[in-house]
């Protein structure tokens, strides 16, 4: 795994001074957060801290205690039932390089519990990113005789690519964040495409197979599909008919089948149905995206709650708040729900299961663990893992949410290949 990670040149140059300060290994302690923060905003006290430091050294450790990476290890509460090193931490990437020697961070046929990790790491962790983090590219091209946009950080030499599928309204600007952080937690040795489209269910997974063929035709490096929500069932769809180039296909937070106990789905499924609702709602929806753009973002903030990012709020007002784009996404769903009535292809899941992650959540609706359960008894070999960090399905609408899953799918990939 050591000579894997170091195959391709890192793409990117962190800005100097942030990143070696760093750790090399396990997380910052408060303390040593604080000491940064000081040393970032108020270099003139943290020097007189240094000095006081050198002056007055700390009082060694008993031989006894656990140091450097065993003592980061020694503090978590793992839990009975979960692998060695399966706690998602925000780790620097030479700890991530470090830890792949480990135990798997998933194993086939084990469910695992993920989370127990400090929500002020990730607020941290986006302080410091802030300054060296790889942009993701906004492009267009044509597929099949459409315009397609899509999210890309592609590097210099890569030895596998990542291409993400988004879940419905399909809008790849809500990715932004999870794509960058995921680049960097590759250390820049994979190309990441996030690829959106609006239309039918059907029609978006032949349209992604089209994309597939037209941009990786001759590309020799594996194809890793990451789907997030409805993005998961399409991914599995790509599998079955690809198959010599897909490597690995994982679902986060992923919607395979409908649940017939969720009252948000019904409703949800009865506005989609309907012409004259979906009408009213788009038109609601684009009246809020014709106001004066300050109104509008204020409006967005107060419905959707201050944890979303940035990132997520510019991406709602400035795509998502159109009338066509609206009608579309109630088309989707209403081509989704009657997909999704009929069962999941078990043959397909049980064949190819140990190339088959996916990622629940506690308390989803679109995937309850009941089908957790389900995947676990028809097809045992899928690695399967619960999200308990407190992240929602809408991962990517929050900075904390995407780096947790950027994390996720890190590990998970340098642990399969």
């Amino acid at each position: 795994m050591s000579n894997y990670l170091h195959l391709v040149r890192w793409f990117f140059h962190p800005t100097a001074g942030v990143r070696s300060e760093l750790p090399t290994t396990g997380v910052a302690s408060l303390s040593e957060r604080r000491r940064r923060r000081r040393a970032l905003f108020f270099p003139a006290t943290a020097a007189a801290e240094t000095s006081a430091t050198r002056r007055f050294p700390p009082i060694a450790p008993p031989a006894s205690a656990p140091s450097g990476r065993s003592a980061s290890m020694a503090n978590q509460a793992l839990i009975p039932s979960q692998p060695p090193g399966s706690m998602m931490r925000a780790l620097p990437l030479r700890d991530l390089q470090a830890r792949t020697t480990d135990a798997p961070l998933i194993s086939a046929g084990r469910r695992s519990a993920c989370g127990a990790s400090s929500g002020a790491v990730y607020m941290e962790k986006a302080r410091l990113r802030a300054f060296q983090r790889e942009q993701a590219t906004a492009k267009t091209c044509m597929v099949s005789s459409f315009a397609t946009d899509f999210l890309e950080i592609r590097a210099k030499e890569p030895s596998v690519h990542v291409l993400v599928i988004p879940g419905n309204p399909g809008i790849v600007a809500f990715y932004k964040d999870f794509v960058e952080e995921l680049y960097e937690n590759l250390g820049g040795q994979a190309s990441i495409t996030e690829r959106g489209r609006l239309f039918s269910l059907h029609e978006q997974i032949d349209h992604k197979v089209d994309f597939i063929e037209q941009e990786f035709q001759h590309s020799e490096q594996s194809l890793v599909l990451v789907g997030h929500s409805i993005g998961a069932y399409i991914c599995l769809e790509i599998f079955k008919r690809l198959q010599k180039k897909v490597k690995l296909c994982v679902g986060l937070y992923p919607f395979l089948t409908l649940n017939k106990k969720s009252m948000k789905q019904s409703a949800i499924g009865y506005i989609a149905r309907s012409s004259l609702l979906s009408k009213g709602v788009s038109s609601f929806v684009s009246f809020i995206g014709s106001l004066q753009a300050s109104v509008t973002r204020g409006i967005v903030r107060r419905l959707l709650g201050p944890s979303w990012s940035v990132t997520a709020v510019e991406a709602t007002c400035g795509h998502l708040l159109w009338y066509h784009t609206m009608r579309n996404v109630l088309f989707m769903a209403m081509t989704e729900f009657t997909k999704l009535s009929e069962e999941p292809d078990w043959n397909f899941i049980s064949a190819k299961q140990d190339q088959i992650a996916f990622l629940f959540d506690v308390d989803d609706h679109w995937g309850p663990l009941a089908h957790l359960e389900e995947i676990s008894k028809r097809a045992p070999g899928v690695a399967l893992s619960v999200e308990t960090e407190g992240h929602t399905h809408g991962y990517c609408c929050t900075e904390a949410g995407s780096f947790w899953a950027a994390d996720y799918v890190a590990n998970l990939i340098k642990t399969k290949f």
